[in-house]
């Protein structure tokens, strides 16, 4: 007999009206093409955080309603579009939430609205020991922050 796959796999993120964002873009592409490449990645990241970080008993369900990546990207510089983050502009991720056991009891549950600035970020070359953060590493920073924190309360 197949061995059934771990709960974190069961964990489902759904980004809820994507093109509303206030900032999704990666850099030097349309926003169409951004949504196409950053959202699958912060997806895939997700469900790594909480295969990673939670009990393997357990999953989570995000609905994703608000991305607003750190930084902004001047206007006016002409050529290639590069993303510029200061303190003035944090990085910011809003979700409602389910913690799942495996019998189906919600163990929590709720709204978060992360806010993070590139500083207290830290190292962005990797998160937490990533070595290959891609788009969005600011947001990356405050879901692996809240992850971690989330499978450890229980």
């Amino acid at each position: 007999m197949a061995k059934s796959p771990p709960l974190a796999v069961r964990s489902e993120v759904e980004f809820v009206n994507p093109r509303s964002f206030s900032d999704a873009r990666v850099t030097d592409t349309s926003y169409e093409n951004s949504l196409a490449t950053s959202l699958p990645d912060l997806r895939k990241y997700i469900l790594e955080m909480a295969a990673g970080y939670l009990p393997d008993n357990t999953f989570i369900r995000m609905r994703v309603t608000e991305i607003k990546d750190a930084g902004r990207f001047p206007i006016g510089r002409g050529g290639r579009r590069i993303r510029v983050t200061t303190s003035n502009d944090p990085g910011i991720i809003e979700f409602d939430y389910q913690w799942v056991a495996a019998d189906g009891r919600v163990l929590r549950a709720g709204h978060e609205r992360l806010v993070n600035t590139f500083f207290e970020s830290g190292r962005l070359s990797g998160v937490g020991g990533d070595t290959a953060v891609g788009n969005m590493p600011v947001i990356k920073r405050s879901i692996r922050t809240w992850i971690s924190r989330l499978g450890r309360s229980r």
